[in-house]
């Protein structure tokens, strides 16, 4: 459908190269059969790198976050770095189940590093997922009942009210409910898509970087900060149908099947994140580390332990 796309509207070859990096590319990890994966030997390695990497970035956002306030640290965007953390929280919570046992206090320590690290990136549909998958972590992996019933309980309230929440999260709530739209700006685009009757097509999109043309150009929008709209646009409804039923609807059919429910709702968890703001559909990094963590998971769902 891409490359129909691209013989009906003839936009250049730079920009179907860009489609099959940015696009079509990222998706074919799902090609290999992670039912061979060894996953008793590549998760652990996995895990223990994306720690040390979170650890490090982590020291460097707490830093840079003084001097200029909001920040991704080593990640980049801001809202990509707070879904680093959320992932960072789902991988421990695996680790523990399937792997290894830690201890309680590791537990909470893990929590509040995530916590503060995604409030520094001011995401807060990551902090949201931070803070869900948090309950369930400590739930299901901390052996004093105590922390879930009422260490925790304690410790979201006394954060939550702290002045960085106030100033990285509850301040900018405020800001954007004072001109009349919560989601940032994200609801606009889709007010003049009604307004001025203008949709995508169902088969065929209009290729890449079409929907920043008719956000900025023709409804005056910064962005639709909507990577399902954007799809649409650019690639047609068909193809995002596609992509959906591709990376959300076969995955968690299969780890309901196999009654998987912890890891169903880890990714369910990481799946909605990325798709919050415009990055999935703008950068190739986004897509690429969505379409591994997929692999990681069903890998994870097929093992035999």
């Amino acid at each position: 459908l891409c490359f129909l796309g691209f013989l009906k509207n003839r936009y250049g070859f730079s920009d179907l190269f860009r489609t099959i990096i940015g696009f079509v590319a990222p998706m074919m990890i799902l090609l290999i059969d992670y039912r061979d994966v060894d996953i008793k030997y590549v998760f652990p390695k996995i895990y223990k790198c994306f720690n040390i990497f979170i650890y490090f970035t982590f020291v460097i956002q707490v830093i840079m976050s003084i001097k200029l306030g909001r920040t991704g640290g080593i990640v980049g965007h801001p809202l990509t770095s707070g879904w680093y953390y959320s992932i960072f929280i789902s991988f421990n919570m695996i680790y523990y189940k399937f792997f290894k046992e830690k201890g309680d206090l590791v537990i909470l320590l893990d929590i509040i590093i995530a916590l503060t690290g995604t409030v520094l990136a001011s995401g807060r549909m990551s902090l949201f997922a931070v803070i869900f998958l948090s309950v369930i972590y400590t739930f299901s992996c901390c052996r004093r009942r105590s922390i879930p019933y009422l260490i925790l309980p304690i410790i979201l309230v006394i954060f939550l009210s702290t002045d960085m929440v106030n100033k990285f999260i509850w301040d900018k709530f405020k800001e954007t409910a004072a001109w009349g739209d919560i989601t940032n700006g994200r609801m606009l685009g889709i007010r003049d898509m009604l307004f001025f009757d203008l949709f995508p097509k169902f088969l065929l999109g209009r290729g890449l970087g079409y929907s920043n043309y008719v956000s900025q150009y023709l409804f005056g929008v910064v962005n639709f900060e909507n990577p399902i709209i954007m799809f649409a646009f650019d690639y047609g409804i068909l193809t995002t149908i596609l992509v959906n039923f591709l990376l959300l609807i076969i995955p968690l059919c299969s780890f309901i099947n196999r009654r998987n429910y912890l890891l169903a709702i880890n990714f369910i968890c990481l799946f909605i994140i990325p798709f919050s703001y415009n990055g999935l559909a703008e950068t190739v990094g986004i897509l690429i580390v969505l379409t591994f963590l997929i692999y990681i998971f069903l890998a994870l769902n097929f093992s035999k332990t």
